[in-house]
């Protein structure tokens, strides 16, 4: 009995974690890309060109150089600061220093910076 209420809570967690997931991507309109490439190499190994559980894991480092013009009453700041993503492609394995990549055929995450009031410089 404890094998299956342990199956019954992970399932019901994995489930929650999918729906989600799936509330995220539409409250943002966003999605990493998929390149043409990318999906071959998933579709080779795997049977299908896009599954979530195989979407490589993406690395995300902030460095803050500055935070200022703090303003209490509405909530705001200024900040300049870098954004570092890292992650590995599969579809790239092969491919050597000097070969050219385009980077549109392979996997690249998309992301945003949450209540951003300008664009990056």
């Amino acid at each position: 009995a404890n094998r299956v209420q342990r199956e019954a809570v992970e399932k019901k967690s994995r489930d929650s974690k999918e729906k989600d997931t799936t509330k995220e991507s539409e409250r943002t309109g966003t999605s990493s890309h998929l390149g043409a490439k990318y999906k071959e190499y998933m579709i080779e190994h795997f049977s299908t060109a896009y599954d979530p559980k195989n979407v490589p894991i993406v690395e995300v480092c902030v460095k803050v150089y500055s935070v200022r013009n703090i303003n209490m009453q509405e909530g705001t700041f200024d900040a300049e600061f870098t954004v570092m993503l890292d992650w590995s492609d599969p579809s790239l394995q092969g491919a050597k220093g000097k070969d050219k990549v385009d980077f549109e055929d392979h996997f690249y995450p998309s992301f945003f910076v949450e209540n951003a009031t300008s664009e990056p410089e």
